[in-house]
């Protein structure tokens, strides 16, 4: 006998009479629109038909068959047919910019920010944040520093669209949308499932939705969501804890990225998950980069390149950075405030205590400042302009 899920309509009946009595007492509270999506959810089970699943059992013989190599579209990212892969990060940290770098270079055969072979095919991009006119100038912009011509790359755009991931007959209109694409870009699972409330377990239906589509269609799809900010004291961000809403997001993935920096900084890259192998890419970092025209070398606005490069070489980059700006705050408030100690000088440019007396050290041998304190007590001043 076949199996099947039966459904119990009178238990059903019941549940669909008590959340609309909820509903009667909540119409002014925020619990509104939980209580009809429960409501609506229930209701859906008393015209559900009974599903035969007895297709989908897959038997020993077809277990055991020799499987075919794993169709990587980015082997060094991980990245192949699947459950989605996801960029996360904070606001500023470029996600967007890299991922429409990313789609571009799969859809023109070029290395992805100049590092990852990738398969070349046909890309779709589906824009729920941007809008049309950003977006296709970002494009404009990647497309010339890569110095091809629009009819290289199989690049399509569906931007602010009716379509929502969390809504009835979504899959089959995704499976419409991916079939005979190499990749899927989601921007961003937010705006894309505005019924899905991110903090549940059920934030990974629409994720796994995306699953059955990409075995369906062979179309790998990226998704971008949110993260929180880092706290203050707590180190660099954990990956894991700082992406926004449930942990089920991230459970729902194939593959996870960490984007972490901020506004006109280099961008931090962490493979924090690879479902497949195992095997995560080692940190690297995204890079900004403006390409002048070479027309109109002052014409600002051109052309726009994001590339991969070390990441310990930007780290060390980074520190040396922080070095300076602390040493120009240092000089310039010893040379404002002559006879200030290291706790005032700490105090007004809110740096921990072993910087500043490493910064005063070294501003003391390079002959920039001297100590006219007695004993324990400082007093610094400028000797230099």
């Amino acid at each position: 006998m076949a199996n099947v899920i039966d459904i119990d309509k009178a238990k059903a009946d019941s549940h669909l009479l008590d959340a609309w009595k909820q509903i009667e007492g909540a119409a002014q509270s925020r619990e509104l629109d939980k209580l009809l999506g429960q409501a609506k959810r229930v209701q859906s089970l008393l015209g559900a038909k009974p599903v035969d699943i007895t297709d989908e059992v897959k038997r020993a013989k077809d277990i055991f068959a020799p499987l075919p190599e794993v169709p990587w579209v980015i082997e060094g990212l991980g990245l192949s047919p699947g459950a989605p892969a996801m960029i996360a990060g904070a606001g500023y940290t470029a996600k967007t910019m890299s991922a429409q770098a990313l789609l571009l270079a799969v859809a023109a055969g070029h290395k992805v920010w100049g590092r990852f072979e990738c398969e070349r095919g046909s890309v779709l991009h589906i824009d729920y944040e941007q809008g049309d006119y950003l977006t296709r100038w970002r494009y404009q912009r990647l497309l010339r520093a890569m110095r091809i011509e629009p009819e290289d790359v199989d690049l399509h755009l569906l931007c602010m669209p009716r379509l929502q991931l969390d809504a009835d007959g979504a899959e089959d209109k995704l499976v419409e949308l991916a079939t005979g694409r190499k990749m899927c870009l989601i921007d961003s699972f937010r705006a894309a499932c505005p019924k899905t409330d991110e903090n549940s377990s059920d934030a990974r239906m629409p994720l796994d939705m995306l699953h059955r589509v990409s075995q369906r269609t062979g179309c790998v799809f990226i998704v971008i969501h949110h993260a929180r900010k880092a706290q203050q004291g707590t180190g660099e961000d954990d990956p894991t804890s700082a992406i926004r809403g449930s942990g089920a997001i991230f459970d729902a993935c194939a593959s996870v990225f960490f984007f972490r920096g901020g506004k006109n900084k280099p961008t931090f890259v962490h493979h924090q998950k690879q479902r497949v192998t195992g095997q995560t890419s080692e940190d690297f970092v995204l890079e900004r980069e403006d390409v002048a025209d070479p027309d109109k070398p002052t014409h600002g606005w051109w052309g726009l390149r994001v590339a991969a490069s070390s990441a310990d070489s930007a780290r060390e980059q980074a520190r040396e950075e922080d070095q300076r700006e602390l040493f120009d705050k240092v000089f310039a408030f010893i040379r404002k405030t002559p006879g200030c100690s290291k706790t005032e000088i700490r105090e007004a440019i809110s740096a921990r205590t072993q910087a500043i007396t490493a910064v005063c050290d070294k501003l003391e041998r390079d002959g920039k400042i001297t100590n006219h304190g007695k004993g324990r007590k400082q007093a610094w001043s400028a000797t230099a302009t």
